[in-house]
């Protein structure tokens, strides 16, 4: 997780946004990733052990630091419940013990504290909108070079005739717009990671870097757009959108004719929280690197 300073700004951008709607998205009342009691488990804000240890981590070597880090095991001393705060955002969930988007990594978010959960949002190729830290990174975040979804991959994994030994390790593309929807549910996140100099698949998929954990790692359900909004609400945390910039040419025409325009995809974002129904106080911010694209959808 990480604070927020200069992002409190970008929360003007949504004065005139988001009249509350009917229904939960469609999509997530078709299938539920989670249920009550998991929502209600999660209320509890436990901090876990990794706070501590690094306020005990922290250096003392002058009068101000010391007097810092004593402060500090103070309050943790005397603390006893913790609550979530708008001051710290999940920022793809939990995304250094958890793998990102999923279910698991915002669960994780939310209990550690986060008043705030992000979702990065990405398309796939018949123009769902799905949590993704970027359009093309399946195969590095997901199991997906391991099924055969991978034979749909931008550069799929090649092997070597002879050997079958991975030949292009470093060259392996797998995107959102690869895959349906459907597909893109029967895959499983992992830790962001992929060993670029891998001769296979195994030592492929085993390249989490050493500041990540796979402790956590043995199931990550990855998440629709609505999905997310759904969990949001029922976690009761706001929510920060970050509509990607698409790393395919735009409009994208695989899906249907006339193409997916960038303004049909941030229209597409716009409305699944006016579905919601979405109260405005709910959203922190709303982000693209394409402002002016979203600007122009919220005042439509």
């Amino acid at each position: 997780m990480m604070t927020t300073t200069g992002l409190l700004t970008r929360t003007l951008l949504l004065g005139s946004l988001l009249a509350p709607a009917l229904a939960i998205a469609e999509e997530s009342e078709k299938t539920p990733r989670w249920n009550e009691a998991l929502i209600e488990a999660a209320q509890a804000v436990t901090l876990g052990p990794r706070p501590l240890f690094l306020v005990n981590d922290m250096s003392a070597g002058n009068a101000h630091e010391q007097a810092l880090k004593a402060s500090l095991l103070s309050c943790a001393a005397e603390q006893t419940t913790w609550h979530r705060s708008p001051l710290s955002i999940g920022h793809r969930g939990t995304p250094l013990q958890f793998p990102e988007h999923t279910l698991e990594s915002y669960i994780a978010g939310a209990q550690g504290g986060a008043g705030i959960l992000e979702c990065d949002v990405a398309f796939t190729a018949d123009e769902a909108l799905v949590c993704r830290h970027s359009q093309c990174d399946l195969h590095a975040t997901t199991n997906i070079v391991e099924t055969a979804l991978a034979e749909q991959c931008s550069v799929p994994p090649a092997f070597d005739d002879v050997t079958g030994a991975l030949t292009n390790a470093a060259d392996i593309r797998c995107c959102t717009s690869d895959i349906t929807l459907a597909d893109f549910h029967t895959l499983q996140g992992k830790m962001e990671g992929v060993n670029s100099d891998a001769t296979s698949i195994e030592e492929y998929v085993a390249g989490t870097p050493g500041w990540r954990t796979d402790l956590y790692a043995s199931r990550g359900t990855l998440m629709s757009h609505a999905d997310s909004i759904a969990l949001f609400q029922q976690l009761g945390v706001m929510m920060a959108p970050e509509l990607k910039s698409p790393e395919v040419d735009m409009p994208f025409t695989e899906h249907t004719p006339e193409g997916f325009t960038q303004q049909a995809y941030a229209q597409k974002m716009i409305d699944e929280y006016k579905a919601g129904p979405i109260e405005r106080s709910a959203i922190f911010f709303i982000f693209s690197l394409k402002m002016r694209t979203i600007s122009t959808r919220m005042a439509a």
